[in-house]
Parts: C-alpha cells; structure tokens; sequence
C-alpha cells in the first residue's frame, strides 16, 4: 500500500534575547531570558 503525507502550512518564531545594549561591530554580548515567540 503506497501512503501519501501532504503538509501544508509554515511557522514564524521570533527568538528572543534581552542584551544589556545593542552590539557593536566585533562585539560579543552575553544575553539572558532566552524565549522564543510564536
């Protein structure tokens, strides 16, 4: 028996995290309340 499966659809997930301030060119950040956003 030959089975088909179809998906049809997509997801947007934003990930969050918060930074004390924005990067600088070059710049490594350590962030902190990592979520993630439907």
């Amino acid at each position: 028996m030959t089975q088909k499966l179809t998906v049809l659809g997509s997801i947007n997930a934003d990930h969050v995290i918060s930074v004390p301030h924005f990067a600088k060119p070059g710049e490594t950040l350590t962030g902190s309340n990592y979520h993630i956003a439907y």
